[in-house]
């Protein structure tokens, strides 16, 4: 039976696996893509070509889900005391780590590899220092027995003629240190020195009881991403874009022929010239010609928007961000077209949201604030497009319903900034005018015209009428 690893070699194993597949998908993202031929003998012949040409729908497909897919911050229900102060809080702790920053960072990751880390501790001014780090320099292992429990979770990166690895534990993190290009988990060890020589220690402890890791994936079975299903499609869309250009270039004018049996070498193709030729003597092939029809480029066209088409049926991408509409889409059937796009990134918000509250409770647990169990929530832009008109009869409709004007906004998306600011406008508006005041100032004339005190100065009676009803 061979011997247990030790975790620098499970964290090195892990993180050496999965580095090429990562690479892969950023490079099919950024528009990097690799041509791909059927043969091995079509790929040599056309391996001298230098120019490449993509058509990048994968980075479509992950932008389209990352507009969408908004961190707005943290609510925190307010189920006794502690509540508002948890939420300003929060909402200090944000604003000071550029928390929504970080967030479009880490979305953007788990939507490319299936997988995104952040990074949470406290520094020394009672703030914290939070980073979305690159999959590819961290990996997390979980309990076999319980998969929501993390066992470890492992960082790595180079410094200078270094590699650093951090172990992180609920109760410890140890420091590791190995050479610029390790060949395996055994070149590392305890590091008791850092890149410039100070002394360190190769443990510190963890006094916060959970690993200040806190990992987003988009499935929590096998890989997950937005890309891994697409790359086929976009191999063949780019193969098929690269046939098309290389017959345009070789095809794209029609080519004539003669046949004869007189000197061709003096004919000149210019406007204006007539070419004569005598005719073929008996029993040979007759004087003739003619040209070839220019490449029809069209082929190509319909069946890279076939792969296209496919490609966003897949990926539940409306088809609109791939091509052009013959017209402009009313607001009811753009709701419908976006529904599948929409629903999907309300799920991933339901998974990213677990990991967002966690986080929150974590910085209130480290910052000593209090708050109810439960309390902490991840709040979202809307994922729909917004229609004015639509968006203000859905909130006359909650108001008319005696919903709370906050609630409703709430529920039409608006983060906990938008509610602030809202009511620190309405704190600053001057006090609205009686219905006394505004009857008067508009018989005078000048609606809206009021004394600094809302109400309007008393317009005097004409002689003989009744005084006024008390």
């Amino acid at each position: 039976m061979a011997a247990a690893k030790s975790d620098p070699e499970r964290a090195y194993d892990a993180l050496t696996e999965k580095r090429a597949r990562y690479d892969l998908l950023y490079s099919y993202y950024e528009g990097a893509q690799p041509l791909v031929y059927s043969t091995e003998h079509l790929s040599d012949l056309f391996r001298k070509i230098e120019a490449r040409w993509v058509q990048n729908w994968c980075s479509v497909v992950v932008d389209s889900a990352l507009e969408r897919l908004t961190f707005k911050g943290f609510a925190v229900e307010e189920k006794g005391a502690g509540g508002s102060a948890a939420a300003d809080k929060l909402t200090e702790l944000g604003a000071a780590t550029d928390i929504e920053i970080e967030a479009y960072d880490v979305h953007k990751d788990a939507f490319i590899t299936g997988e995104g880390f952040l990074l949470a501790w406290p520094d020394e001014d009672g703030g914290f220092d939070l980073y979305a780090n690159d999959p590819r320099l961290v990996h997390v292992f979980y309990e076999p027995e319980q998969p929501k429990q993390m066992q470890l979770a492992a960082k790595w990166w180079r410094a200078g003629d270094a590699t650093l690895l951090n172990l992180y534990y609920e109760d410890r993190i140890e420091h590791w240190v190995g050479p610029k290009n390790p060949r395996s988990g055994k070149a590392f060890e305890p590091a008791i020195e850092d890149v410039e020589g100070n002394a360190v220690a190769p443990v510190d402890d963890n006094p916060h009881g959970r690993i200040p890791v806190f990992h987003l994936r988009t499935t929590r079975r096998g890989p997950g991403g937005e890309l891994r299903k697409l790359l086929s499609a976009q191999d063949a869309v780019n193969k098929l874009l690269a046939d098309m250009m290389v017959a345009s270039e070789f095809g794209s004018f029609p080519q004539r022929y003669v046949i004869t049996e007189q000197d061709t070498s003096k004919l000149k193709i210019a406007p204006g010239q007539l070419w004569a030729f005598t005719p073929a003597d008996e029993g040979v092939q007759p004087t003739a010609a003619g040209s070839f029809p220019a490449v029809d480029v069209q082929q190509y066209l319909g069946a890279m928007d076939k792969l296209a088409a496919s490609i966003a049926i897949v990926s539940r991408t409306p088809q609109h961000y791939f091509f052009g509409q013959g017209g402009t889409p009313s607001g009811e059937a753009l709701i419908a077209m976006e529904a599948p796009l929409v629903k999907k990134c309300e799920h991933y918000g339901e998974l990213f949201g677990q990991v967002w509250r966690e986080l929150g409770e974590f910085m209130l647990e480290v910052s000593g604030t209090a708050y109810a169990p439960g309390s902490v929530s991840a709040v979202w832009g809307p994922t729909q497009t917004q229609q004015p008109i639509s968006t203000t009869m859905a909130l006359l409709n909650y108001v008319k319903s005696t919903m709370p004007l906050t609630t409703a906004l709430r529920e039409l998306g608006w983060g906990p900034d938008e509610l602030a600011q809202m009511e620190d406008d309405k704190a600053a508006e001057p006090p609205a005018p009686s219905l006394g005041a505004a009857i008067s100032g508009f018989a005078r004339g000048v609606p809206g015209a009021y004394p600094a005190g809302g109400m309007a100065p008393a317009v005097p009676a004409p002689p003989g009428a009744p005084p006024a009803p008390k």
